[in-house]
C-alpha cells in the first residue's frame, strides 16, 4: 500500500517533515513533555497542524485522581495538563494554539496547534 511505517518512541525516531501530526492519548504518558512538544514543532512544516487529545484539568487543580478521572492514575500517567500548561508548552515549542476544545467530553480535550508560517 506504500505506507511508510516507523517504529520507536517519538521524538527519538526520525520522521520526515509533515503537514499534520496526530497524537491521541499519548501526551500524558510522556516523561518529558517539552521534548515531546519540541519534537512536534521540529517535524511540522511551517503552517503545519498538530492535533493532540489528552485529559486537561480545567477545574482549578481539583484532585484529578478522585471522581471525574477515576481511570487516570499516577502510575502510567506522568502528567495531567491544565489549559495554562498547554499554552506554556506551546509557546516554548514555538507553536500556536488554534483551539482547545472539550470535544471528547469526559475523556479529554482536543488541542489543535499550528506551526507559524516561515
Amino acid at each position: 500500500m506504500g505506507v511508510d511505517v516507523r517504529s520507536g518512541f517519538f521524538p527519538g525516531i526520525s520522521l520526515p517533515p509533515c503537514d499534520l501530526f496526530m497524537a491521541f492519548d499519548v501526551a500524558e504518558h510522556i516523561p518529558d513533555p517539552l521534548r515531546f512538544w519540541n519534537g512536534i514543532s521540529e517535524v511540522l512544516r511551517p503552517g503545519g497542524v498538530a492535533i493532540l487529545q489528552t485529559p486537561i484539568e480545567g477545574r482549578n487543580f481539583d484532585n484529578p485522581f478522585n471522581g471525574r478521572l477515576d481511570f487516570f492514575d499516577d502510575i502510567e500517567h506522568y502528567f495531567l495538563f491544565t489549559e495554562t500548561s498547554v499554552l506554556k508548552l506551546a509557546a516554548l515549542a514555538h507553536l500556536q494554539v488554534v483551539a482547545l476544545e472539550d470535544a471528547l467530553g469526559l475523556l479529554g480535550q482536543v488541542c489543535v496547534l499550528r506551526k507559524p508560517p516561515a
